[in-house]
């Protein structure tokens, strides 16, 4: 499939501004605007191989912190985008571009009016049926260009990986979609990265549907309190240094 829209290959991970990143807790956050990263996307489905795009969130962070091998494993995604704000200026970042790059809401609406305009074929992974229904109707509502072809829940300790596998090259699928939690999300990725024959793999984590359908006092404050453990963690790290 060729991409309608004409912007400038990005070379993965060779000296573009694709390759600058912050390290955040031993995970490569890619260093970039919004419209380079959408750039990198087309660029990325007009190629053979397959691409891996993960937001990486607080919880992400979190749920990541011991997982060595996973993280190693990461370095070879070719982008990890911050899910929210907090992780950068966490991090001590100042750009404002790259900062506004942070809005995955509106970053993540903007891919998904990539792949509708494109006509791409979807296939969906989730840990809930809830968060299955959510985002298959967003996408039969507000980009029905996408052909979402299924929905599989992974069940963490069931995962059945083979047949999921079978299931997505037997649709010949362009982008896989998951919602799973971390690390289960980078997990199935990297151990299925090589047999699936898709053009992206695409890791929005599943606190996206949470902050869309449940923005309440007590959701801000959890958020808020696991920002302020990484902030912490974060400076004891530079401590050590």
């Amino acid at each position: 499939m060729i991409f309608k829209l004409c912007y400038t290959a990005l070379i993965k991970n060779k000296g573009d501004s694709m390759s600058e990143t912050i390290d955040v807790l031993d995970i490569d956050i890619n260093n970039v605007t919004a419209k380079e990263a959408i750039k990198g996307i087309i660029s990325f489905m007009n190629q053979d191989s397959i691409s891996i795009v993960d937001f990486i969130s607080t919880e992400s962070l979190i749920a990541l912190e011991e997982q060595a091998e996973i993280k190693e494993e990461m370095k070879n995604f070719d982008l990890i985008l911050p899910s929210d704000k907090g992780i950068l200026l966490a991090a001590k970042v100042a750009d404002q571009k790259i900062l506004e790059a942070t809005q995955k809401k509106v970053l993540v609406k903007a891919i998904l009016k990539v792949l509708h305009r494109n006509k791409c074929k979807m296939f969906l992974l989730v840990d809930s049926l809830e968060h299955g229904t959510w985002f298959s109707e967003m996408v039969s509502r507000d980009y029905c260009g996408i052909d979402l072809v299924e929905t599989a829940k992974v069940v963490k300790d069931n995962r059945a990986d083979d047949m999921l596998v079978n299931a997505i090259n037997g649709e010949e699928i362009d982008v896989v979609v998951s919602l799973l939690e971390s690390p289960l999300q980078e997990d199935f990725i990297i151990k299925n990265k090589n047999v699936l024959n898709i053009k992206l793999f695409l890791g929005l984590g599943n606190e996206i549907s949470e902050v869309e359908q449940n923005n309440s006092i007590g959701t801000r404050m959890g958020r808020f309190l696991k920002q302020t453990i990484l902030k912490k963690e974060i400076q004891k790290r530079r401590s050590l240094m």
